[in-house]
């Protein structure tokens, strides 16, 4: 159980509360500006997202993990995950009739039996 006053409640929920933030620009890029996003748009998410990092860098350091150790492991499920997820449409176009057709399973997408 953790205490509310435990080290790690206030930067944990500065961290979703930027989070938010970044999400929110993004929503009001979508919503006001069809997606279109300005210098001044990128100098705003910039900012945001260095509160992210500020906070996310706060919580690895109080919980005593490196956050170069939390990127390096990120990159290595991320990379499984993809060789998986290739696997897996290989696969399914492998049981398509000559081997044709294609297959996207999240990350990965496979056309006619070539990535």
């Amino acid at each position: 159980m953790i205490a509310t006053d435990h080290s790690i409640v206030y930067s944990t929920l500065g961290l979703a509360n930027e989070a938010g933030e970044v999400a929110g620009k993004v929503k009001k890029i979508c919503r006001d500006r069809q997606g279109h996003i300005s210098d001044a748009d990128r100098e705003d998410l910039a900012l945001e997202l260095g509160d992210v990092l500020w906070y996310l860098s706060e919580i690895c350091t109080k919980l005593g993990i490196r956050l170069e150790d939390v990127a390096a492991a990120n990159i290595a499920k991320l990379a499984d995950r993809a060789s998986r997820e290739y696997s897996e449409a290989r696969a399914i176009i492998g049981n398509a009739p000559n081997g044709m057709g294609s297959v996207c399973t999240g990350t990965v997408c496979v056309v006619g039996g070539a990535a």
